[in-house]
């Protein structure tokens, strides 16, 4: 059995929101998004779904794409390009080093991810899979507002004095402050084994 070294990037964010880690190759894409989630300290409670493009061939000028995601009862909308997650196996799609494929997650704010395959590696028998090996910096608050409600939690906590009370009022929602430069390997590594186990 191989073991994937998936980086993922969350995307159209600077300085790079980053997590580094280490799957097995028949994982299934259900699987993964709960890791992800997990990594990115997501709550779960929106709708995702996987992209690539699609080999061989577009529609018109525009690129081509193929979505894996979960199969609903209700979804009477299910694009003929769609693949069903929890049937599909990592190895299937992503065969090569190197190859990309972008994860949404919450389709109102639309967080985007690009997740690269940097390694094939043997499994490692004193590690426990799957695990994050390496990230950088803090998720945004979820339901924030997307990227423009994100940058403007960055503005405020950039110049507290003057945006106090939109801090106040933000902590009370939210529950809490929120530290942009925070990550935690070993708390995203319990959460992980906690949703996977």
């Amino acid at each position: 059995m191989n073991i994937y070294q998936l980086k993922i990037e969350l995307k159209y964010i600077e300085p790079k929101i980053t997590r580094t880690i280490l799957v097995q190759e028949e994982f299934t894409f259900s699987e993964l998004a709960n890791v992800l989630m997990s990594a990115f300290n997501w709550g779960g409670g929106h709708l995702w779904q996987f992209r690539f493009q699609s080999s061989g061939f577009t529609k018109g000028s525009h690129k081509a794409f193929t979505y894996i995601a979960e199969a609903y009862e209700d979804d009477f909308d299910v694009n003929e390009d769609q693949l069903e997650a929890s049937a599909l196996e990592l190895n299937e799609i992503l065969n090569s080093e190197r190859k990309k494929i972008n994860f949404e997650y919450d389709f109102g704010d639309g967080w985007e991810h690009e997740i690269t395959l940097q390694k094939v590696l043997e499994k490692d028998s004193s590690l426990d899979y799957p695990i994050c090996i390496k990230g950088a910096r803090n998720t945004p608050p979820e339901d924030c507002g997307s990227y423009p409600g994100y940058e403007q939690i960055l503005e405020h906590y950039a110049n507290p004095k003057k945006f106090k009370a939109e801090i106040k009022e933000f902590e009370e929602w939210f529950g809490g402050k929120y530290d942009s430069e925070y990550f935690n390997l070993d708390e995203t590594n319990e959460a992980i084994q906690e949703n996977y186990n």
